[in-house]
């Protein structure tokens, strides 16, 4: 025989209060859960709600049992799988949502709310930006104040009164949480990175290009990396970020190919000119490359090494925050020469792929009567023919892109023109392959500091010069030279789609745009960058060389339990009962009247016995102490239909007392 169902005994209050909680702790988490998520747990919430205004009974164990079932299925299905982050957040916002469906004691609210702090940490974990950390601090402020609603015995606090208590407790704990975050000893990198497992990178790059992969980059404007030169900014033209190096193509796109990379042997390199030196601070891509200027030098960033594609690779994906110094030289030649394998490797191209383009190179190459005319020729034809450089090209036809391109649309982003060019110089026996990365960068006045954003997303070519080696050709600057020189923004036609256009146009909002990068990129270098080397540098300055983790386990018991201390004095020096009897609060004035008057009154003594003691001491307020008294016995402890006359009559007594 079935259980009978529970009756729905919460006060509605409380439900409100922990509905309220739930929801600010659910809003980071909304843009990645699925769509019908938080309709659901919505729609949980006010069934309770309704439930608890009606003092209804709860649905059935088999109904929930049901619904669980349902929601754990559709789980499974929208995440496949239940491990990870996002369907293991999805799971907790859904089994909060039915766990509403049953709360019927104190305890099912204190626990959905203990759940509450760990849906806030669980946001952490996709992302952990300021603006994130600003509004956790609330959800978290409202937690806590929604527990301390629940938890109370009685009547609920006005609002803004427990908001108050809520808060000073918050900020009982800042100076321990201040003590933790920068003593306790550190790990390298944030305690929250998990690796992503969705294969992709996150800054966008990839080790594959295909026409409008980059174009579809371009219109982000998230921070690929931020940059720090030592000394002036080198011109935009050599801001060539070298990224994945492209050696396969397929007729249609581009790849690295499955074929080893060693380490490049620096001694080929010969370095000319000036070197240039900076700082990276590396947005995690979850991929096993650096962005570097063309062409990183020794000392190469610690575990980094520079491959034969000439490309900065790490020995494990980025997928913290990386922070490295590098020097490159824009002036370089790569001495020797490509070996058989190489050339073919370089030259290779796929039978009957663009024969269009490939009759149209090997016609101009017969006409010139160099290599270097023939690039130039190549050149000349993308910059005097009516050719556009465009975010928004024509859809290509995929069996033959770049016959399609050069031909018929003759519109395209720098993928299109790179992807073109590199397949003439292999149809006309030229070793080329293509180069992606970001070119050029945004000085931010406010911090001394460039910032490389998606939309600076780049490719080139490289093409093999006997005697010269691997030289960069740039067919966009052919094209859109101003799009080298002065950036992006300058370069599109008219309509095209610019990322943070109207944040650019606006002088404040492009000032308010840089002054927020500032702030982010402090709160990356001080709060997620706070690592190991910050926190040694930080325990020099006070005299504590190279600590032991035991000497700093006993310096962070020391400052906690000082600060501890600190608190408790406060609170005991500042304590104060909180009353509510507005009666005890009307006696408490009378007694304090006593004392300033000289008559001492013992903790012990009862409201009669200090009548009665005060009568024989001062027969003079004898009547005026005993009206007090009466009334207060009779407001305070015989809350009968005489209440409000004796607490108003009370009010009055004190109120004309005078001794």
């Amino acid at each position: 025989m079935a259980r009978a169902r529970q009756q729905a005994s919460l006060d509605a209050s409380a439900i409100a209060w922990v509905t309220g909680a739930l929801c600010a702790t659910l809003l980071p988490h909304a843009p990645y859960l699925p769509v019908w998520v938080l309709p659901m747990f919505l729609l949980s919430a006010g069934w309770r709600l309704w439930l608890a205004r009606k003092s209804s009974q709860l649905p059935s164990r088999w109904l929930r049992l049901l619904l669980a079932m349902l929601a754990f299925a559709l789980v499974y299905a929208s995440q496949r799988g239940i491990s990870g982050v996002a369907a293991g957040t999805t799971l907790l916002v859904v089994m909060m949502g039915l766990k509403m469906l049953e709360a019927r004691t104190r305890r099912d609210t204190i626990l959905l709310l203990v759940l509450a702090y760990f849906l806030i940490l669980a946001a952490f974990l996709r992302e952990q930006g300021p603006m994130l950390a600003l509004y956790q601090i609330l959800a978290t402020w409202a937690v806590t104040t929604a527990m301390l609603q629940v938890t109370r015995s009685g009547t609920f606090l006005p609002a803004r009164e427990a908001a108050g208590v809520a808060g000073q407790l918050m900020l009982y704990t800042l100076p321990v949480t201040l003590v933790l975050f920068l003593l306790f000893p550190r790990i390298p990198g944030p305690f929250w990175a998990l690796p992503s497992t969705s294969g992709s990178a996150v800054t966008g790059l990839s080790d594959e290009m295909t026409p409008g992969t980059i174009a579809q980059l371009s219109q982000s404007d998230a921070v690929a990396f931020r940059v720090t030169f030592e000394g002036k900014a080198p011109p935009s033209s050599q801001l060539y970020w070298r990224g994945p190096v492209l050696e396969k193509f397929d007729g249609r796109s581009w790849s690295q190919g499955n074929w080893p990379s060693p380490a490049m042997d620096i001694s080929r390199i010969d370095y000319r000119g000036a070197a240039i030196r900076y700082t990276v601070s590396l947005v995690p891509h979850d991929k096993a490359w650096l962005l570097a200027l063309d062409l990183p030098a020794r000392p190469l960033p610690a575990d980094a090494r520079l491959s034969r594609r000439l490309q900065l690779e790490t020995l494990k994906p980025v997928r913290d925050r990386l922070v490295y110094t590098a020097l490159s030289y824009p002036d370089y030649q790569v001495l020797g020469s490509l070996s058989e394998r190489e050339r073919a490797l370089f030259t290779f191209l796929p039978e009957r792929s663009n024969p269009r383009s490939q009759t149209l190179a090997r016609t101009m190459r017969s006409q010139a009567s160099t290599e270097q005319a023939y690039i130039q020729a190549v050149l000349n034809k993308f910059n005097r023919e009516p050719y556009v450089y465009t975010l928004a090209p024509k859809r290509l036809d995929m069996r033959n892109p770049s016959d399609d391109f050069l031909f018929n649309t003759r519109e395209g982003f720098c993928e299109f023109y790179a992807s073109s060019f590199a397949l003439m110089m292999r149809a006309a026996g030229i070793p080329s392959r293509v180069v992606t990365g970001y070119q050029g960068g945004e000085l931010n006045p406010f911090g001394d500091y460039m910032i490389v954003r998606q939309s600076s997303a780049h490719a080139w070519v490289e093409v093999w010069l006997d005697n010269r080696g691997w030289v960069r050709v740039d067919p966009t600057a052919a094209v859109a030279p101003e799009r080298i020189r002065r950036g992006l923004p300058d370069s599109l036609r008219l309509g095209d789609p610019l990322p943070g256009g109207l944040l650019r146009s606006v002088p404040l909002l492009a000032d308010m745009r840089m002054a927020w990068d500032l702030a982010n990129a402090r709160w990356d270098e001080y709060v997620l960058g706070y690592g190991p080397e910050l926190q040694m540098d930080l325990l020099s300055r006070f005299g504590l060389n190279m600590p032991t983790p035991l000497q700093l386990v006993l310096l962070i018991m020391s400052l906690v339990a000082f600060f501890l201390l600190l608190l408790s004095l406060y609170l005991a020096r500042n304590y104060r009962p909180r009353i509510s009897d507005p009666a005890l609060l009307l006696y408490r004035d009378f007694l304090r009247k006593l004392e300033k008057a000289g008559l001492h009154v013992a903790v012990h003594e009862a409201p009669g016995d200090l009548a009665s003691r005060l009568g024989r001491l001062r027969p003079d307020i004898r009547t005026q102490v005993n009206n007090v008294t009466t009334n207060y016995m009779l407001a305070r402890y015989r809350k009968t239909d005489r209440y409000q006359l004796a607490l108003e009559q009370l009010r009055n007594a004190v109120r004309a007392f005078k001794p």
